[in-house]
């Protein structure tokens, strides 16, 4: 008591390495919550010490823990009055015991020839106070305090801390405290995980952990309905027996890239991908992925954490937005969109490789009549059998498309170099087609016959544009109704 007061000559504290007071004569000026509480609320030495002096004695505490020697003494400016000052450092708890004595009344009480017997003194006395404290009051709370924390950060809600729990001081509160925070800690953590398995149980989608190696660390039970197999059966799958072959090489090459870039001490973002993945009946189904990389996990490895979900019927509503968009919806052949593209990337093809394409513009000969007789729904059924006459009649490589009405355009692709060759394949494609539409038709009320003028145009040989060479195409179809229909005109020329 007598060395703790500050009433007397010798002054005495425990400070923390950033100098927060954690022990002090005067209650008021101590801070017993440094661990729980903010930093901004600490009591500190530093509004005690002029500048000089807090730069001193921060440095003094920044170096005391790596110096051989545990005890120090400086000078320092406390509170107005020149000190002269012992830290002694504590390791167990990285704390330093403070001790200091006002050089006017070491002068005025002792000859300058014992100085340093009183600096010995002062230390001796310094590092002894901040033992018996720490000791007593601190250090084993402290080292409790410290075991159960390092219990419950490995997972074990079962500790709680029994001892010093009947003092009525900080340290007994922040001891209930920490009891009523573990038992907290522990049914957030029991809900959470009951939450969170009910979730994986019960999502539609499937979410599961894979290593480097492509071996499942995890899968949720979901994936039994999507994939038809167990988790057991899941889990004891290679990569190659969870997606179809032309898949494989998509998951094995954002792998590699993404263990590429954790080596080079990056965070790799990785883009949804699609997969197809068979089901255990034999059928299979396209799937969306995303996946996410942990660098580290708990050994210290790589591993991918993803969602797999089922997108079948995405896809398909897909196709039918891109059929409606491209395809005639009655005879599902190109529309007019479509055939523009196509032919306009046909014109830049031809010219780059100096080849030659050529486009067939047909219109339906005596097609009104059976509208009118029969009506638009028996048009509509002959308009059917035309285009897969026309499809029938072309190369694979080759586009057939519906233009308007009874009006049908088809695109013959690399016909080669020569315009000789490319005008008789052409003149041959064409004359199938209209020998094909002129066979009788057996339709659902009767039986009809008609026939397709047929035009013509070749082109590659010059820069001409899309809406130029169906503009030819299509006055050469014209030229063919003119003269007599039932015909095909190459661009000028009865053939």
């Amino acid at each position: 008591d007598y060395i703790m007061s500050s009433n007397h000559m010798l002054t005495s504290m425990v400070l923390s390495t950033k100098g927060a007071i954690l022990a002090h004569p005067n209650p008021s000026k101590a801070t017993y919550n440094v661990h729980t509480s903010e930093a901004s609320s600490w009591n500190m030495i530093w509004p005690m010490l002029d500048e000089a002096s807090k730069e001193r004695l921060n440095m003094a505490l920044q170096m005391l823990p790596y110096s051989k020697e545990r005890t120090n003494t400086l000078e320092l400016n406390v509170e107005g009055k020149e000190c002269v000052v012992a830290l002694s450092y504590i390791p167990e708890l990285e704390w330093v015991g403070f001790s200091m004595l006002n050089i006017k009344d070491l002068v005025s009480l002792y000859d300058v020839r014992y100085s340093i017997g009183i600096f010995l003194l002062l230390a001796f006395l310094s590092a002894f106070v901040a033992y018996w404290m720490t000791e007593q009051y601190l250090l084993k709370p402290i080292t409790d305090l410290s075991r159960v924390a390092k219990s419950v950060s490995k997972g074990d809600y079962s500790v709680r801390l029994h001892r010093f729990l009947d003092r009525d001081d900080e340290l007994s509160d922040l001891g209930y405290a920490m009891n009523e925070m573990i038992e907290k800690v522990e049914s957030v953590t029991l809900d959470a995980q009951e939450r969170y398995r009910w979730l994986a149980e019960n999502s539609q989608d499937v979410i599961w952990v894979m290593d480097t190696q492509g071996k499942l660390v995890y899968i949720s039970p979901s994936a039994e309905r999507l994939r038809g197999y167990s988790v057991e059966e899941e889990m004891a799958m290679a990569l190659e027996d969870t997606v179809c072959e032309e898949s494989l090489p998509v998951i094995k090459e954002f792998m590699g890239r993404a263990i590429e870039e954790i080596k080079k001490g990056k965070i790799p973002i990785i883009p949804e991908h699609r997969v197809k993945q068979p089901r255990k009946d034999g059928t299979t189904f396209w799937a969306e992925v995303n996946v996410r990389v942990l660098p580290y996990f708990k050994d210290g490895s790589i591993c991918f954490i993803g969602v797999t979900r089922d997108i079948s019927e995405r896809i398909k509503a897909e196709e039918e937005i891109k059929q409606l968009a491209f395809y005639d919806p009655l005879t599902t052949l190109a529309n007019r969109r479509l055939l523009l593209d196509r032919l306009d990337t046909t014109i830049h093809a031809c010219h780059r490789k100096k080849i030659l394409g050529a486009l067939v513009f047909l219109d339906l000969d005596g097609f009104k009549p059976l509208n009118d007789t029969y009506g638009h729904q028996i048009g509509d059924e002959l308009l059917v059998h035309v285009a897969k006459r026309i499809k029938s009649a072309v190369r694979i490589v080759d586009t057939v498309g519906r233009y308007g009405g009874d009006e049908f355009v088809v695109l013959l692709p690399d016909l080669g170099p020569s315009k000789e060759a490319a005008q008789e394949i052409a003149k041959t494609i064409a004359n199938k087609i209209g020998t094909l539409i002129s066979e009788p038709y057996i339709l659902s009320v009767t039986e009809y016959r008609l026939t397709a003028s047929i035009g013509v145009v070749l082109f590659g040989e010059s820069e001409t544009d899309a809406k130029t060479i169906l503009d030819e195409a299509d006055s050469a179809m014209y030229q063919a109704k003119e003269a007599g229909k039932d015909c095909v005109i190459i661009k000028g020329a009865l053939v």
